[in-house]
């Protein structure tokens, strides 16, 4: 489940998505702040404002690609 606006470290309409794991797993909580991502939430970014899923690496499970729409883009040297 997206929640684009939602509040991330403070910054407002920053966004995060929700995933329900199969199994009575829980839920487990996706934004720019979570470890591993190349990205810091920002005011706006509406991270989760689009969502999609499909098999990116062919191994029968789903993959989980997260749009942030209004997200900053900063160019490498």
């Amino acid at each position: 489940m997206a929640d684009p606006n939602a509040t991330v470290a403070g910054q407002s309409r920053a966004g995060l998505v929700r995933v329900v794991l199969g199994g009575g797993k829980g839920v487990s909580e996706i934004s720019q702040a979570t470890a591993g991502m190349d990205a810091a939430p920002e005011i706006g970014d509406e991270f989760g404002r689009s969502l999609a899923t499909y098999d990116a690496d062919a191994d029968g499970c789903t993959d989980l690609v997260i749009g942030a729409p209004y997200g900053d883009v900063s160019k490498g040297n």
